[in-house]
């Protein structure tokens, strides 16, 4: 993915990918001065389901992804050639993030980097109720 974030797939009994998830590096703000205001930066977690792409090699082709419209009602994946239309959803429990970056706590194999109860589910077709 791009702008230093991390991928890491969700595998099921298969052992075939069927849903990604995209992860920030942890959240943190940053003071940004626009037109002598400062506002804050946040930086999110957020569950990419891909649908359509179960058994599709898509991954082995393309080793980056454009995510658009996140904070729309209507957000777009672009990988390669392929457009995936995107609804927000509520998961089904919690998903916990992990960062594997463990240079502050070296002790540790893996930090919690926050969680979720959202996703945002990908299709090819465009939702029927947009």
């Amino acid at each position: 993915m791009e702008n230093g974030e991390e991928e890491a797939k969700q595998v099921n009994g298969n052992e075939q990918a069927d849903e990604v998830e995209e992860k920030a590096p942890a959240p943190t703000t940053e003071s940004v001065a626009v037109d002598g205001e400062e506002s804050e930066e946040e930086e999110m977690l957020v569950v990419l389901e891909l649908c359509d792409f179960k058994n599709h090699p898509l991954f082995d082709d393309y080793s980056s992804a454009t995510l658009e419209g996140i904070d729309t009602a209507k957000p777009m994946l672009k990988i390669g050639e392929y457009e995936l239309h995107g609804q927000l959803e509520e998961t089904v429990g919690t998903s916990y993030f992990y960062d594997t970056d463990t240079s502050k706590s070296p002790d540790k194999a893996y930090q919690f980097a926050g969680q979720t109860i959202k996703k945002i589910k990908f299709t090819i077709a465009p939702p029927e109720d947009a």
